[in-house]
């Protein structure tokens, strides 16, 4: 009895779930009519859009952990500081020579 039940929940928790999936898809595209199933489909570009956007996110995931790692070092570690203040300071006088 109790699998009967579960299945019984899930078709309306699954049909709750498409209603509310048609209400955001009809606002989206504006249609009132509430008869109409809007279907969307994926197309070759959205996909790669999201790919190359899940990509970049990834990415910059990484260099901002990268970063924050070398900051640490930076800040634990006095011979490391040392060094990183004169690179920085390089930079400032090739940047200030440039302009």
């Amino acid at each position: 009895m109790a699998k009967l039940k579960n299945g019984i929940m899930d078709n309306i928790l699954k049909e709750k779930e498409e209603q509310q999936k048609q209400e955001d898809l009809r606002k989206k595209y504006q249609v009132d009519n509430k008869e109409i199933m809007i279907v969307e489909k994926n197309n070759m570009i959205k996909f790669f859009i999201r790919v190359i956007g899940g990509v970049i996110r990834i990415a910059a995931t990484i260099i901002i952990l990268l970063l924050a790692a070398i900051g640490l070092l930076t800040l634990l570690y006095p011979e490391i500081r040392v060094e990183l203040v004169a690179v920085l300071q390089d930079i400032y006088n090739q940047i200030r020579m440039m302009l």
